[in-house]
C-alpha cells in the first residue's frame, strides 16, 4: 500500500466515532514515541488530517485534507 492509499483509509477510519476514541485514548502512547520515528511520523499526519475534517465546511470526508508528499 502507499501512502496515498493508506490515506485514503485512514480518512475513512475516522469517520468512526470508536477509532476517533481509541485515537484519544492513545495519545499519551504516541507522546512516547521518538518524533524522527516513522510511527511518530503517520501519527502527526493522522492528526492533522484529524483537524482538517473537524475543520471542513463539506460533507464530503472523502476529500477533505491533502496527504503529504513523500520524501
Amino acid at each position: 500500500m502507499d501512502q496515498d492509499e493508506l490515506y485514503g483509509h485512514v480518512r475513512e477510519f475516522l469517520q468512526s466515532p470508536i477509532f476517533r476514541e481509541y485515537w484519544e485514548a492513545s495519545r499519551p502512547q504516541r507522546a512516547t514515541l521518538m518524533q524522527s520515528s516513522d510511527e511518530a511520523r503517520l501519527g502527526h499526519v493522522v492528526d492533522d488530517l484529524i483537524r482538517d475534517l473537524d475543520e471542513a465546511d463539506t460533507d464530503v470526508w472523502w476529500v477533505v485534507g491533502e496527504p503529504p508528499s513523500a520524501e
